[in-house]
């Protein structure tokens, strides 16, 4: 997914992203989504997630953030899912149901 983000930044983060990952990742960042949301900004998302600040002289974000950032994404859409299922007296079966690797499209993990 980041390679997408650097081949085609501009590439709807929707094709290769749970639609529920990119709105979680908009609620915590306090986003207004009036156009769909694109990798580059996705992953800028994640990286700012993971304490990249983001100013013009700091660069791209390094994998130790990338993966700072993903890793908090995922405990916050583990989070929503159980908090889905909860409201709708739905039980998870089990952890893989919950976690990011299993609703990325393109193999992710």
């Amino acid at each position: 997914m980041r390679n997408v983000a650097r081949v085609e930044p501009q590439a709807s983060a929707e094709l290769h992203v749970d639609p529920m990952v990119i709105e979680v990742l908009a609620q915590r960042l306090n986003w207004t989504i009036t156009e769909p949301v694109t990798m580059e900004t996705f992953w800028r998302g994640v990286a700012q997630l993971g304490g990249h600040l983001g100013r013009r002289g700091d660069g791209p974000p390094g994998w130790k953030t990338i993966w700072r950032g993903w890793q908090y994404l995922d405990d916050l859409v583990t989070g929503a899912r159980l908090y889905a299922a909860a409201l709708t007296g739905q039980r998870i079966q089990g952890e893989r149901d919950l976690r990011l690797s299993a609703v990325l499209n393109d193999g992710f993990h």
